[in-house]
């Protein structure tokens, strides 16, 4: 039976790194070592237990990770009681690797095991031993409640986790694993009790909300209309949303919920070009790209729409470079994401 006092009312820190999914990731991590008795604090020096929260999409993700373990060393020479792990993408990609390369990490838990994190701790505390577990639970029905310890005005809610599409420079796939998602019931349970709480506006996260398929064959759009429809919630959020994924229904559903659906959609094109996109595997054109733009402005008019752009794909020449920027005129994003 797991010891309900393992954090003896010392303090938690996390350090949080990457996208949404991260963020939200944190948040159920404190909320889990709460419950056993850890307190949140704003500063390493302050607590007992250090996580960080990696992800792999930057550059020199693994770097960042040695860095950041590297500078709690002697803070842990001179508290004995102080352990220190790595959880995120980071820690999904390398694994008992990192407990190798970083001496002073005690724990290393990968993207499905973040439920476990009490036991981990635990037994980091109550053994000499290096702990690892990362993992992949494919095939398990994705299940979780959305744990928020003070609720705010806005709040995330993961509706899938994972990804299938294989775009060649990511690697989501390999750190996040196989696409599942949440069931329609559970999630209209879940927000349910996040507006009793006085939560008004939740952000659907998945990698691909698009592609969203619950238990009963409801997508995306079925989704969207029935929080809108079923549950008191002011404001609905989505991100992320895949280009050809994105339906006509979507649209429709979009404009009929105006009132409470934002009129924000961030659609990631990551190149103007169609050679490019093939090399990247995004599963569209240019011209597909720009008939799903056209499609949702006519539907959804006054729509905010942003981007996410690569710069120097591998291979990319001059004149496909030109094409993307021949793209942002074209569409006229409100904002754009841009890396290189």
């Amino acid at each position: 039976m797991l010891n309900q006092n393992i954090g003896q009312g010392e303090g938690v820190y996390i350090s949080t790194y990457g996208c949404q999914m991260n963020v939200n990731d944190t948040e159920r991590m404190l909320s889990l070592l709460e419950m056993v008795n850890f307190v949140p604090v704003d500063a390493p020096e302050k607590a007992s237990l250090i996580i960080i929260n990696s992800c792999s999409v930057r550059e020199k993700p693994v770097h960042k990770v040695h860095s950041e373990a590297g500078k709690y060393r002697q803070m842990k020479e001179k508290n004995p009681r102080l352990r220190i792990g790595v959880g995120g993408c980071v820690a999904q990609q390398e694994k008992a690797k990192l407990l190798k390369d970083v001496p002073v990490l005690d724990f290393v838990f990968g993207t499905d095991a973040i439920d476990q994190l009490p036991e981990l701790v635990a037994r980091a505390y109550d053994t000499n031993e290096k702990v690892v577990s990362a993992r992949f639970e494919n095939e398990k029905p994705y299940s979780v409640e959305t744990l928020v310890r003070n609720p705010g005005v806005s709040t995330f809610v993961n509706i899938a986790k994972g990804c299938d599409n294989f775009c060649t420079f990511c690697v989501v796939p390999f750190t996040r694993g196989r696409e599942r998602s949440r069931t329609l019931k559970e999630l209209v349970s879940d927000i349910n009790a996040l507006t009793a709480r006085g939560v008004k506006e939740v952000t659907l996260l998945g990698q691909n909300v698009n592609s969203y398929e619950s238990d009963c064959g409801a997508d995306f759009a079925t989704l969207l209309e029935t929080v809108a429809r079923d549950t008191s919630i002011e404001r609905i959020r989505y991100t992320t949303s895949h280009p050809k994924d994105f339906d006509q229904h979507l649209v429709n559903i979009s404009a009929k919920y105006r009132a409470k659906i934002c009129d924000y959609i961030h659609l990631p094109a990551q190149s103007g070009n169609t050679e490019v996109l093939a090399r990247m595997n995004r599963g569209y054109s240019r011209e597909q790209y720009l008939e799903k733009v056209k499609m949702i402005r006519d539907g959804i008019p006054g729509v905010i729409l942003t981007t996410d752009l690569i710069v120097g794909f591998p291979g990319e020449t001059a004149e496909q470079f030109m094409d993307t920027l021949s793209l942002i005129k074209e569409v006229r994003y409100d904002n754009i994401y841009a890396f290189k």
